[in-house]
């Protein structure tokens, strides 16, 4: 399964062998990625492989951003004739198809996360192939997306905690071995799994991540090296605290969530590195706006085909049976509760012009 991780990562490991391999006792998984983690490109090589990973169909390029979750929690209104959205949006979790997708998700989930430890396990055996600065980054960055992961996972297939938080939830997966893993209590996930991950990787971050001095850093000048730039794009130190928020929220911990809130708000690093957006450039600008909100982005998953999105389901000529229209009133009465001079507001939505369409869309 390693080597089959490392292939999908997009490395190309040519090996010269002779009869004399037949006598190897050494798996030859076990060889490539030893070759993989004996450099210091081969690291940045396998991380750069689970952030591809992440930007898949099944994880977040769009089961675990904008379709998937988003129909579940009854955000759109699909159009009968697809059968699978429909499905989705009834909970009718016995049809095939909705069973593939989940499935689907969590198998890719799991994936990615032994692929996370496998970078883990490296990082600590290959001593001296990463300058220690570097090490504690990548070790930083990975133990946050390890728990990141766990943590989707346990709200989309987990207890309602708020109601149940002793109940069986998921497994954490903390090896590259490919084992069966008991269930774990819900608040054990999040206070001994996921908060221990987050917390070791802000102390890890905290000391070195380039993003604190030099922010995104979403550009390249020459003879520059790239292995630590596009802060942006990574799971770096700001993005770890905002992630720590959230999961103290979901825990019930209100007054955490605000600790770390205002850890951000208060980085006079993060004022002068991610800016609030400039209105001029969303309300004065029809030509061009910046809807992405792009300086407020601490961190994201890069998608190179993120344009068809909007053509493939948000398009009302173009998307055909994948079309997803808000319910009626959802948009600015639930998602923005009547705040219609809200930035957001004004800049992503207008009013449905559609035949049938009413509500608002993109």
């Amino acid at each position: 399964m390693k080597l089959k991780d490392i292939i999908l990562f997009g490395v190309i490991l040519v090996s010269v062998a002779g009869c004399a391999d037949f006598l190897d006792v050494q798996p030859k998984d076990k060889q490539s990625e030893k070759q993989l983690f004996a450099t210091r490109g081969g690291f940045y090589t396998a991380v750069n492989g689970i952030y591809n990973k992440m930007a898949s169909p099944a994880l977040y390029g769009k089961n675990l951003s904008y379709e998937l979750v988003d129909v579940i929690s009854k955000r759109y209104l699909p159009l009968q004739v697809s059968t699978y959205l429909t499905a989705l949006s009834g909970f009718d979790y016995t049809n095939s198809l909705v069973e593939t997708e989940l499935s689907n998700t969590w198998a890719a989930a799991y994936n990615t996360v032994l692929n996370c430890n496998v970078v883990l396990e490296n990082i600590d055996e290959s001593t001296g192939v990463l300058p220690v600065e570097e090490s504690r980054v990548l070790k930083g960055e990975m133990l946050a997306v390890r728990a990141f992961l766990h943590f989707d996972m346990l709200r989309l297939f987990g207890p309602v905690y708020k109601l149940n938080p002793k109940a069986e939830s998921i497994p954490y997966n903390e090896t590259s071995k490919v084992m069966a893993l008991p269930l774990l209590a819900a608040d054990s996930v999040i206070h001994e799994k996921v908060l221990r991950d987050l917390d070791e990787a802000e102390s890890l971050l905290a000391d070195g991540d380039p993003v604190i001095e030099g922010g995104p850093m979403a550009s390249l000048e020459d003879d520059q090296d790239v292995y630590l730039r596009y802060r942006q794009l990574r799971m770096n130190y700001y993005a770890v605290l905002a992630l720590k928020a959230r999961v103290y929220l979901y825990a019930g911990e209100p007054g955490k969530a605000l600790e770390m809130a205002r850890k951000l708000l208060a980085d006079a690093k993060v004022n002068e590195h991610f800016p609030a957006v400039d209105p001029n450039k969303l309300l004065a600008n029809q030509s061009n706006p910046d809807r992405v909100f792009s300086t407020e982005v601490l961190a994201g998953i890069y998608k190179k085909d993120r344009k068809d999105i909007y053509t493939d389901y948000f398009d009302s000529e173009q998307a055909g049976n994948n079309y997803l229209h808000p319910r009626k009133d959802f948009v600015n009465t639930n998602l923005f509760a009547g705040e219609t001079q809200d930035y957001r507001f004004q800049t992503w939505w207008q009013v449905a012009s559609g035949v049938g369409e009413s509500g608002h869309v993109f």
